[in-house]
């Protein structure tokens, strides 16, 4: 399935401020493109087609998917810190690098990567969906010390197909979107197993290749139910709660959504995959706002993967095929 999400695009370095209109309910408003970061490549500050972006106080996490390996930004998009299998040397051993850094070595050893689609970072630790190893890993923020690694390929409680999106809530519990077994997961924060919901259809609850996942601060998780076009909202032990969306490229409607995230208020925000735009929502799933078009210039997308909020709003997107991470302010 990755074949289908994979859009290769070559992309020279972009903006660092423009204004993009944005399409909303009411009345049109601005977002400020604070700054645009990446180019196609293997050294640090390049991506291979990020797939997964995640935001933490001071800091931007990036799944570098592939290039094996997790970059590690400043809210400006000023390149930190890599990690993966052999980012300093080439060799075969986990690492961390801050200069002259290299792809990652893809494989299924302690700590190395194979096809990081999915990231959530959360007190101190950064979450990777690992999707072609089929499990989690749970990183500490700065790339030391031991790394916490759960799961299998298969149908098991403890098991995944292919994961593609984690998430992390305020009191410490990760969620999966278990995306091959059509289900999602919930966890402790080292990967004790809680419990699971969803099995595949199109009806309440059920999930068609979901590829993302958010937690909010009131508790709720929202699915990003790719296949089946549209955002399913459950509350923290699975009680489906509301739905929304179909196919189209409408106001509310989506092309195979994959990313999805919440900011401090509880609006929804939807990497709208292959309409190439970004869609945000209110909590019950009122259409609010809607920007993006297909392209590699300013306010637009090539199959926009993974988006994240930060604490000031900020909103951060996962530009998959232009090979890049974007930045909008509201103003």
């Amino acid at each position: 399935m990755l074949g289908t999400t994979r859009r290769v695009f070559a992309i020279a370095v972009l903006t660092v401020s423009a204004i993009a209109l944005i399409t909303t309910g009411s009345a049109t408003a601005a977002y400020v493109q604070q700054r645009a970061w990446g180019v196609q490549g293997g050294a640090e500050g390049q991506f291979q087609s990020p797939q997964g972006v995640a935001v933490a106080p001071g800091e931007v996490f990036v799944a570098d998917a592939y290039n094996s390996r997790i970059q590690a930004f400043d809210l400006l998009g000023n390149f930190s810190l890599t990690w993966g299998w052999g980012v300093r040397d080439g060799g075969s051993m986990r690492e961390s690098c801050t200069s002259s850094c290299r792809p990652g070595i893809a494989g299924p050893g302690y700590g190395q990567i194979r096809t990081a689609t999915g990231i959530a970072a959360a007190k101190g630790y950064v979450y990777v969906a690992d999707f072609q190893n089929s499990r989690i890993q749970r990183f500490r923020a700065n790339a030391k010390g031991a790394v916490v690694t759960w799961g299998s390929f298969g149908g098991g409680n403890t098991q995944f197909k292919n994961p593609a999106a984690v998430a992390a809530d305020t009191s410490g519990h990760v969620y999966v979107a278990d995306t091959g077994n059509n289900r999602i997961k919930k966890f402790s924060s080292t990967g004790g197993y809680l419990s699971k919901w969803g099995n595949a259809g199109s009806g309440d609850a059920q999930l068609q290749y979901p590829w993302g996942i958010a937690a909010d601060l009131q508790g709720n998780v929202y699915v990003a139910d790719t296949y089946n076009n549209r955002v399913q909202k459950f509350n923290a032990n699975g009680k489906f709660l509301a739905k929304w969306g179909s196919r189209g490229s409408g106001k509310g409607q989506f092309l195979q959504p994959f990313g999805i995230a919440t900011d401090r208020q509880g609006n929804v925000y939807v990497a709208d995959t292959f309409n190439d735009r970004i869609e945000k929502f209110s909590p019950s799933g009122k259409f609010l706002a809607k920007w993006g078009r297909p392209g590699s210039g300013k306010g637009q997308f090539r199959a926009p993967q993974d988006i994240a909020v930060d604490g000031q709003g900020n909103v951060y997107v996962a530009d998959s095929g232009n090979h890049r991470i974007v930045k909008y302010a509201r103003v």
